[in-house]
C-alpha cells in the first residue's frame, strides 16, 4: 500500500528530529569533554560521562542566563565554541575512537546493541512528531516555553496568579532548542531527546557489562532500569514538554553515576554532582535526594589519594549546587519565578494586572510587559 503524503511528512519530520538530537548531543559531548578534562586535571572522560556532564552543565547555564536574557538559540554559542575547541585539541583521539568503535561494531553483541539503539532513537523521534498529549502542556507548558524564548525572568510576575510561579529550568532549556527551523516548534524536541539519551546510555552500559562480564552497582542498576525506562514511552508524553519524564531521566542517571562514584570511579564524581544540580533545577521535589547523594559523594572522595588530581573547588561548588537551588527557591518565593504566560497567548493578552514586589512595579497590558 502506498504511503500517504501525511505519512511521508511524518517520517521526514521524525528523521529530522533524530538528526537534530544527534547534533545537540555532539555539541554537548564535546563541551562536556573539555570541561571534564579541566575538572579532572587533564584526565579524559568517557563519551557517556562527557555527554551527561555537558547536558547537565548546559541546562544549569541556560537557567542562569535566563535570569537576564531570553533563553533562545544564542545560549548555544559558548558551548558550540567549547565543542569546536575540543574537536581541534582532541582530533587525534577522536579519530582513534572512531576506528576502535568501527572495529567493535562488527562483534555480534555490540552490533546488535547499536542496531537496537538506532531503532529506539528513530522510534522515539517518531513519537515526538505527534502533538503534545500531556494535559498541562496546553495549560501552561507551551506558554512557558514561548515566554522563556522571548523574555527573561520578570521579578514579581507570579503574584498575578500562582501558575505564573511554576518554575523549572526545563522550560528555558526547551526554548533554547528552538534553533533555526525549530523555532516555535521546540516542544517536540526536549523530552524525547533526554529519554533517548537515557535509553541509549542504559543500553550501552548493559552491553558493556555483558561484553566484559563485570557487573558493578551502576551496571546492575542499568540492567534493572532499562525495561522500566522503555515502559515510560507507553505514557505518550514524549512529545510534551512536561518536566515529569525529564525528572525521572535525570534522577535515574544521577543514581547510576552516583553509585559509580561511591564505588570508586573517579570520573563519575563531577558527572553525578552536575546531575544533582540539574535534577534539583528540573524538579525541586527531588532536591533532598540530590543534596544527600552529593554530600555522600563528597565525604567518600574528599580524602582519597586518587581524588588529589581533581579540582576540589569545582567539586565543592557542584556539591553545593542543589542546596543553593533549594534555598533560592524557598527564599525567593514568587519574586524570582518565571512567568508561564506567553506574550502571544490570546487568553491573557488584553488583561491589565498590576502588582508591587520589593519596590518593583509590574504592568502587563495588550501583551506588553514593563517594569519600573
Amino acid at each position: 500500500m502506498l504511503m500517504t503524503r501525511a505519512s511521508v511528512d511524518g517520517v521526514v519530520a521524525g528523521v529530522a528530529i533524530a538528526a537534530t538530537w544527534v547534533l545537540f548531543a555532539t555539541v554537548l559531548a564535546g563541551a562536556g569533554s573539555l570541561i571534564g578534562r579541566w575538572v579532572m586535571g587533564g584526565r579524559r572522560l568517557s563519551l557517556q560521562s562527557s555527554l551527561w556532564l555537558g547536558l547537565a552543565i548546559f541546562l544549569a547555564y541556560v537557567a542562569a542566563v535566563h535570569l537576564v536574557m531570553p533563553a533562545d538559540q544564542r545560549t548555544w554559542l559558548p558551548f558550540l565554541l567549547l565543542a569546536l575547541v575540543e574537536l581541534v585539541l582532541s582530533r587525534r583521539q577522536i579519530g582513534q575512537a572512531i576506528k576502535f568503535g568501527a572495529s567493535r561494531i562488527r562483534t555480534p553483541l555490540v552490533g546488535t546493541g547499536c542496531g537496537i539503539g538506532v531503532a529506539v532513537t528513530l522510534w522515539i523521534a517518531n513519537l515526538s512528531v505527534q502533538p503534545p498529549l500531556h494535559y498541562d502542556s496546553g495549560l501552561y507548558h507551551l506558554q512557558a516555553i514561548s515566554w522563556a524564548r522571548d523574555y527573561p525572568v520578570v521579578t514579581g510576575l507570579a503574584n498575578l496568579h500562582f501558575r505564573l510561579g511554576y518554575t523549572s529550568a526545563w522550560w528555558p532549556f526547551s526554548s533554547s532548542l528552538g534553533v533555526g527551523p525549530w523555532r516555535g516548534h521546540e516542544s517536540h524536541l526536549p523530552t524525547g531527546f533526554v529519554v533517548t539519551l537515557l535509553v541509549v546510555t542504559l543500553l550501552s552500559i548493559v552491553i558493556g557489562a555483558l561484553a566484559r562480564r563485570r557487573y558493578g552497582g551502576g551496571e546492575l542498576l542499568a540492567i534493572l532500569l532499562l525495561p522500566v525506562s522503555l515502559s515510560q514511552l507507553a505514557f505518550g508524553w514524549v512529545s510534551s514538554p512536561a518536566n515529569d519524564q525529564p525528572a525521572y531521566v535525570f534522577t535515574v542517571m544521577l543514581a547510576v553515576f552516583g553509585i559509580r562514584a561511591l564505588s570508586g570511579t573517579a570520573q563519575a564524581v563531577p558527572v553525578a554532582l552536575a546531575l544533582a544540580i540539574t535534577t534539583a533545577l528540573v524538579r525541586i521535589q527531588f532536591a533532598p535526594f540530590a543534596i544527600l547523594l552529593s554530600l555522600a559523594i563528597l565525604i567518600f572522595w574528599w580524602r582519597r589519594s586518587s581524588f588529589a588530581q581533581i579540582r576540589r573547588p569545582a567539586i565543592a561548588f557542584l556539591c553545593l549546587g542543589p542546596g543553593v537551588r533549594s534555598g533560592a527557591y524557598s527564599a525567593g518565593s514568587h519574586s524570582l519565578r518565571v512567568s508561564a504566560v506567553s506574550p502571544a497567548s490570546g487568553g491573557n493578552a488584553g488583561v491589565l494586572a498590576d502588582t508591587h514586589r520589593g519596590g518593583r512595579f509590574i504592568s502587563r497590558r495588550r501583551g506588553e510587559l514593563r517594569t519600573s
